[in-house]
């Protein structure tokens, strides 16, 4: 376990000192930086709505999420984190073009996100 504990202090040292060094390297880590935690939220959500009903979860343990009890959290979810995406972006100096950022179709874009951009 001490090994594994030093190997990733070690990681980390390397990382934060290529970062230093290296632009490209400095705005990816940012950019995940700030990124992830919302990825992870997403994720955490279909996780619950999609793949613990494929692997036979019932819905009576409380850990499934429903259609209509998934679209609510996407929508939290949106109004929490659309406002961080554009900052996460800034932050990183990542200047995507307008189409980039979300999906092309409507019904992929929450309308908090298409009011903020």
């Amino acid at each position: 376990m001490r090994a594994a504990l030093r190997l990733a202090a070690a990681g980390a040292v390397g990382v934060g000192a290529y970062t230093r060094y290296d632009e490209g390297t400095a705005r990816s880590v940012t950019f995940w930086y700030h990124a992830f935690p919302v990825w992870a939220q997403y994720r955490a959500v279909q996780w619950r709505n999609r793949d613990l009903a494929k692997i036979g979860v019932p819905s009576w343990t409380g850990l499934t999420l429903g259609d209509a009890d998934a679209n609510a959290a996407y929508e939290r979810l949106h109004e929490r984190h659309a406002l961080k995406k554009k900052e996460a972006q800034r932050k990183s100096k990542l200047h995507l073009l307008a189409a980039d950022g979300p999906a092309s179709a409507d019904e992929e874009v929450s309308a908090s996100f298409m009011q903020r951009v």
